[in-house]
């Protein structure tokens, strides 16, 4: 009997009180959807570092590409710092937590608070396992709120990292393609 009422309820503090939380996950995984089925890189990069800032109430957010040499190069921005270079020289310490598949905290008298790893998971081929590949970072400015980024906030976009991390060297993969 006192179910129907207490599911009632619960639905109703949920909406008024975490609202922004059931939001923001059923937003994400609504942008995993519409990411998997974008091939333009332009088009997968301007998707993705609006969607987040977006969703994530950052002043500015960018995506750096990975270069053949091992540097990041900015590839999409919204709302870029002024003066930012395209290229981006960050600390090893930062390089050696994305390479390891995690976020990694900003300077805060930096332009940006929160880097994450945008990854090709490893794959089984008939050498072994190849390791996870670091195929860019994206890179979040202070809230609008100026409050931190959340350990939530951090897992759902790690959650998106690897999909995300797919999708752009498929479309990476798409245009060498094209163009060869």
């Amino acid at each position: 009997f006192f179910s129907p009422v207490r599911d009632k309820t619960q639905s109703l503090v949920d909406k008024r009180f975490y609202r922004e939380k059931v939001d923001a996950r059923k937003a994400f995984a609504e942008f995993g959807r519409a990411l998997r089925r974008t091939i333009d890189l332009n088009e997968a990069l301007a998707f993705v570092v609006v969607r987040v800032s977006a969703h994530m109430h950052a002043a500015h957010a960018a995506v750096f590409l990975r270069r053949a040499d091992g540097s990041l190069e900015r590839a999409a921005s919204v709302g870029p710092p002024p003066g930012e270079a395209f290229a981006w020289q960050a600390d090893r310490l930062i390089i050696e937590l994305l390479e390891a598949g995690l976020a990694a905290p900003g300077d805060e008298s930096g332009p940006y608070r929160l880097f994450v790893p945008l990854t090709l998971p490893p794959v089984a081929d008939l050498d072994g396992e190849r390791p996870t590949l670091l195929i860019g970072v994206l890179a979040l400015g202070p809230r609008l709120s100026e409050l931190g980024y959340s350990s939530e906030d951090q897992a759902l976009l790690m959650g998106l990292a690897e999909q995300t991390g797919t999708a752009l060297y498929v479309a990476q993969l798409v245009r060498e393609r094209a163009a060869g």
